[in-house]
């Protein structure tokens, strides 16, 4: 298969393969435990409702095993995996604030 030909394959290929989004969160120690609970409670079940959605996790960072690490201060780390076509269509996932009304700290 040609270098040419191939490249023309991939955009259709691609629209069907998932994306993955990152987005590494600064919680206060104080208030996790509140976070925690808006995010199980109002956010994730607000992301299963769009479309293209496969998968939403958080995890918490305690240690770093391999590179420099996320900016200081993040201790949490989202992930949302969604289909590529629909994520095309409609922008999803798109959120600027919390679902508590609190806006997110961009790193």
């Amino acid at each position: 298969m040609s270098a040419a030909s191939l490249a023309m394959r991939l955009p259709a290929h691609a629209a069907a393969l998932p994306i993955v989004l990152y987005v590494d969160l600064s919680v206060d120690p104080a208030k996790e435990k509140d976070f925690l609970n808006a995010y199980h409670t109002h956010f994730k079940p607000v992301a299963r409702k769009q479309e293209g959605y496969v998968d939403l996790t958080i995890a918490k960072i305690d240690k770093v095993m391999q590179g420099a690490g996320p900016a200081k201060g993040v201790n949490y780390r989202s992930s949302s995996l969604g289909r590529a076509k629909s994520c095309g269509r409609n922008g999803w996932p798109r959120q600027t604030m919390s679902p508590t009304g609190h806006s997110w700290k961009r790193h």
